[in-house]
């Protein structure tokens, strides 16, 4: 059985969102503005006829991508379907936003997993993701019609693995991490510049999934970048593990970093089987509120427990503050 790649939902900002088809939103909270990637091998082919996907992000995503067990057809995109998304409404509730989804494929790989996508001041969207094999290798696709349709997939070159933390600096940079963090200086192109990512001040590797956030000054230059990975405690693996997540930034994109800190906020106990377990945080994101300026990112995790349940917590602090001060004066 092979894999295909499945979906884009390209909201309002993208003019993807099914046109006459939805009510003007009467609450801001839910409105339909954004891109997510996501995957989920649980669920059915395309298109998703009998379910809908619960999209539990914060409030202006509507766009998801994930691969099915459906065999994939011999071209490589459907183009756009018919779909809907859940979405919360802050009370409890939920929404249905009717989109479009689609699905695209690398045409030899035997799964195609989705790990980034970024839009960029050229007007065009690239797409990062992994062709699964031995060895699996980051490839890259690009579209100029708001994800109509796509240039093939291009292998990066002295590159393996899954490409995580794909990122836009602005003005045709880019990087990502798959082992060493790879630059490109033309819109992902060309990949001829690497550098270590390094451990944690522990000396411990620095797990990474989600996405990173960069701060653009008034010319679009990247200022900062913030990202979340996460480490294990010596001999533990996932999931009898007590994952403790770094937060830190780069202000020379992404080659050096600094400010380290592991929020102790995000260390917790649960009861499971008569026992205690010390749990962490692991996979997550950083998101900065789109209405409110003034605001530092957001760094939102995902909290992971021995029964595979999830929560989400979220932290702030001023703007002036560096991730260290964010930390202690952070909150769940």
């Amino acid at each position: 059985m092979r894999y295909i790649l499945v979906t884009m939902l390209l909201g309002l900002a993208l003019g993807k969102t099914a046109r006459g088809e939805s009510e003007p939103c009467p609450d801001e909270k839910v409105a339909s503005d954004g891109l997510l990637l996501h995957y989920d091998f649980s669920r059915g082919s395309l298109p998703d006829t009998k379910g809908r996907i619960k999209d539990l992000s914060p409030s202006g995503i509507n766009a998801v991508i994930r691969p099915t067990t459906a065999t994939p057809s011999a071209v490589k995109s459907t183009g756009w379907l018919k779909h809907h998304v859940l979405q919360g409404d802050g009370r409890g509730g939920w929404v249905s936003r009717p989109a479009k989804i689609q699905a695209v494929r690398h045409p030899t790989a035997k799964m195609t997993m989705p790990f980034g996508l970024v839009r960029m001041d050229n007007g065009e969207l690239a797409l990062q993701c992994s062709a699964e094999g031995k060895p699996t290798k980051p490839v890259i696709a690009f579209s100029r019609d708001d994800g109509d349709t796509w240039s093939r997939f291009v292998e990066i070159p002295d590159a393996n693995g899954r490409p995580m933390l794909l990122t836009y600096h602005g003005a045709g940079k880019l990087s990502f991490v798959a082992g060493r963090r790879f630059f490109s200086q033309d819109y992902g192109r060309t990949w001829t510049d690497s550098v270590v990512h390094p451990l944690t001040r522990q000396g411990r590797t620095f797990h990474l999934e989600g996405n990173a956030w960069v701060d653009f000054d008034q010319t679009g230059k990247a200022k900062a970048i913030f990202e979340l990975g996460w480490h294990y405690a010596p001999g533990k693996k996932h999931p009898r593990d007590d994952a403790t997540v770094v937060f830190r930034r780069s202000v020379d994109g992404g080659r050096s970093w600094i400010d380290e800190v592991s929020p102790p906020q995000w260390k917790f106990t649960v009861r499971h089987g008569g026992k205690s377990w010390l749990r962490g945080v692991s996979e997550g994101a950083i998101v900065r509120p789109p209405t409110v300026i003034w605001l530092p990112p957001f760094a939102a995790t995902c909290r992971r427990h021995s029964s595979m349940g999830r929560t989400t917590t979220a932290w702030k602090e001023r703007p002036s503050a560096s991730p260290r001060t964010m930390a202690k004066r952070g909150r769940r």
